[in-house]
Formats: C-alpha cells, structure tokens, sequence
C-alpha cells in the first residue's frame, strides 16, 4: 500500500520541488531589487558627482571675473609689446591710430592708456568646451569720460578662456527688467573710473578713488555671432552706465542648474561679483 509506482512522487517529494521553487523565485526577486538599488544608487552618485562638478565649474567663472576685475583695478595689463597706439584723427568720430607693424614696449605710447577689458561671450560659436574672450582696451590719454576715450579693444591681445565640466553662457543681459526680462547682449566691459564721468546721472562728475572701476553692457554686440568683435569695437565707447549691473547666466550640462552672476551694482564704482546658484537651466 505504501508503495509508489514508477513515474510518481510522494507529497514530501512534490512538497520539496515546491519549496525549490520559491526559493529560485524568491532569488530573483532579491537579484531584481538589489539591481534596482545598484542603479539607484549609481544615479545618486553620478547626480552628486555632477553637481559638485556644476558648482566647481561655476565658482571657477566668478573667480576669473572677480581676477579681471582686480586686474582693471590695479592697471595690469598684459607683460608684452603691444600695438603701436598714437592719438586718434576724425573728430569724435574717429579711432585711436593702431600700427600693428611698429609694436612699442609698455609704457611708450605716449597718446594712449590702458582703460580696461572687455569680454565677449558665446564666442566657442558651437565649440565644445565653450570660451568666452578677453580683450584689453586701450583709450586716449587725454580722456576724461569713456565717450570721448576712444575705447578700442585690442583683438591682437586676445585671451580665450575655457569654461570647464561642460558649463556654458545662456544670455547676458541688463537695463530695465533685468536679470530676467531686461535687453541682451553679447559683451560686457570693465572700465576705470576717468576724472570725468557722472556715473549717477547727477550732473556732476564722481569724486571716486583712481582705482576705481565700473561694470558696463557693450550695446548691439551679440552672443555666437562671426561679426560680433566689429559691433564691440564699434560700441565700446559709448556703454552706458547701468545702475543694476549686469547678468550672465551659465548653465550646467549634466545637471538641471544654473548659476546667476551679477557684476556691478548700484553705486558710482560699484564692482561687486554676486552669485546665485538656481535649480533649474534658466536662472530663473
């Protein structure tokens, strides 16, 4: 009677095949969540990894400006001969007289002065780690203001600048409105404080230290634009005084941040560097 026929098991037999069974199931449930942890958790560090990088890459900005600044500030300008710069012919109209073939050493441009720098951006035009570039600005001697300077960026003297962890220039923009709905633009210059500029609209020119420097828009100038340099040169001298300031908004490009860089502000002088870190690609 207890016999079991050939072909056949016994309940304990199917009972043991049952329990292996589960155990297999129950063993891939196990391998399924912990590869879903893995990839969660491989996410987590990998966001972090970027975010730390993002935060890198946008603090590293902030101290390049804050360095251009201090360098317009203190009149350093670049250790090599430079163009051959003499008074500038035409009237109100015309150019300082660049000689490129007869370059001089520091100091013997008699008609000429070092007046600031101006930076243009967007300028890799679809380059990959993106640039922004650095012109020294050489003005007339005799100045008093920065319309009747003759500003002129020196192209030969270009510095490019790498932005790092694939960070890159969303807009730049000032005037009314700004940050976010104010006038855009390409180009930004960081000029010195000359004996004759009324800075505050008062009438009266500023009574300011010589070290001091001003944070000011290049108008019709544009981002990721071939032609653009020939806009700054023409508009150098005539960048107003914007009592905000000016915003540039850098994006990340492996997280869902951006970083909001105001320099300048509300005061004659004002060459303050803020920063404002956003969770989202359009510092709003």
């Amino acid at each position: 009677m207890g016999r079991v026929r050939h072909g056949q098991q016994s309940s304990a037999e199917v009972t043991d095949v049952l329990r292996a069974g589960f155990t297999i199931i129950e063993t891939m449930v196990v391998i399924a969540v912990t590869g879903v942890l893995f990839v969660a958790i491989v996410g987590t560090i990998s966001s972090r990894q970027s975010k730390v990088q993002f935060n890198q890459a946008i603090n590293q900005v902030k101290g390049q400006l804050e360095g251009v600044i201090n360098e317009v500030a203190s009149g350093r300008f670049p250790d090599q001969k430079i163009y051959g710069c003499n008074a500038p012919t035409g009237g109100p109209s015309g150019n300082l007289q660049i000689d490129e073939g007869s370059p001089r050493d520091q100091g013997t441009n008699k008609d000429c002065i070092f007046i600031g720098k101006i930076l243009q951006f967007g300028t890799g035009y679809g380059d990959s780690p993106e640039k922004y570039a650095v012109y020294p600005v050489a003005g007339y001697r005799g100045a008093t203001r920065l319309d009747n300077s003759y500003a002129m960026p020196l192209e030969k003297l270009k510095e490019l600048i790498t932005l790092t962890n694939g960070l890159s220039a969303k807009w730049v923009k000032y005037g009314p409105g700004a940050p976010h709905a104010g006038t855009t633009i390409g180009a930004l210059g960081i000029f010195v404080h000359l004996s004759g500029e009324d800075m505050d609209g008062d009438g009266a020119a500023e009574a300011v230290g010589s070290q001091s420097v001003e944070v000011r828009p290049i108008m019709f100038t544009y981002m990721n634009e071939d032609n653009s340099i020939n806009n700054v040169k023409l508009q150098a001298r005539y960048a107003p005084h914007t009592p905000n300031g000016v915003h540039i908004c850098f994006k990340s490009g492996s997280t869902n941040q951006s970083g909001l860089i105001t320099l300048g502000g509300s005061k004659a002088g004002t060459s303050a560097v803020a920063l404002e870190i956003k969770q989202n690609t359009d510092c709003i």
